[in-house]
């Protein structure tokens, strides 16, 4: 009687523990990738989307190098690609959901990651591309294979079925950019900025700008920022609605939906900036459409 009885209030511990632990409120750590307003604005959104389904859950914010890792918290949301580096080397056996990634091959090094990534299709990029500027048939395209191999070869294959012509030039280093400019000087109409980290970073962003004011071929793609450094036009986006949207991925997972079984996804809405002095320089005209819909016009 007394081991029934030991054993009977072993059980009542046990699922009193297992009920404890369940209505705890989620502790999810945010990495962020640098201390700028837009990954402040993504966390705002973030912690606004789980706190409405989880109004105690612990949404805790941290720069690089700070995040506690070791607490194991129930979830990591890293915001950017650093964040999302860091996070692969120091928490691979964390469930993670990222945001403000550009590539779904930053997560592809974490076993229990997915996130929203920004990368528009090349299909989207080229339909923009003839929108924007429907007289450019001749696409310049500067490349690491590495990271865009597989993209390229899209673009050819559908450069190939739509009248236009792709002249890529694969580097392997960023020593390799210059050349590679130079040899489509007078062969392109336009430059298409793709997402990669060798080629278009802060240390080769004016020379790569330089060689489109010269040259007088607009560089279009990459992102706002380039947009207002000097590049045509490029994807923009609310980075308040993106932070919702991340955190609408990791309610998903928070309820049970382990990461591994939700691909990356894109954001529900991508909007694009222009740069109306670049326009002006280069003495294109843009079809009116295009600037009454961009959210920023410089």
């Amino acid at each position: 009687m007394r081991v029934r009885l030991a054993a009977l209030v072993t059980a009542l511990l046990s699922l009193v523990a297992w009920a404890a632990h369940a209505a705890a409120p989620p502790r999810v750590l945010v990495v962020l990738s640098a201390d700028e307003d837009h990954y402040d604005e993504a966390l705002w959104g973030l912690q606004e989307t789980i706190r409405a389904r989880y109004p105690e859950a612990r949404v805790d914010a941290f720069g690089l190098g700070r995040a506690p890792f070791d607490d194991q918290p129930d979830l990591v949301c890293p915001l950017g690609i650093a964040a999302a580096q860091e996070t692969a080397r120091e928490a691979a056996d964390l469930p993670v959901v990222a945001g403000l990634v550009l590539r779904p091959d930053v997560l592809a090094d974490h076993p229990h990651a997915t996130g929203v990534v920004l990368q528009d299709s090349i299909e989207s990029q080229l339909e923009q591309l003839e929108r924007v500027l429907p007289g450019a048939r001749t696409i310049g395209v500067v490349y690491a294979p590495k990271e865009n191999q597989a993209r390229v070869d899209r673009a050819l294959a559908l450069a190939a079925h739509s009248g236009l012509r792709i002249e890529a030039r694969p580097v392997s280093s960023p020593s390799e950019i210059p050349a590679a400019l130079a040899s489509l000087a007078d062969r392109i109409d336009v430059l298409l900025g793709l997402p990669d980290s060798l080629v278009y970073t802060p240390e080769t962003a004016r020379s790569i700008l330089l060689f489109s004011f010269r040259s007088r071929i607009p560089l279009v793609g990459l992102s706002g920022s380039w947009v207002q450094s000097g590049a045509l036009y490029g994807p923009d986006w609310d980075y308040a609605e993106l932070g919702r949207e991340t955190g609408e991925l990791a309610l998903e997972v928070l309820d049970g939906s382990p990461p591994e079984t939700r691909p990356p996804r894109p954001p529900q809405n991508v909007y694009y900036a222009v740069n109306g002095k670049t326009a002006r320089r280069m003495k294109l005209a843009l079809p009116p459409e295009v600037l009454r819909k961009a959210t920023h016009v410089w």
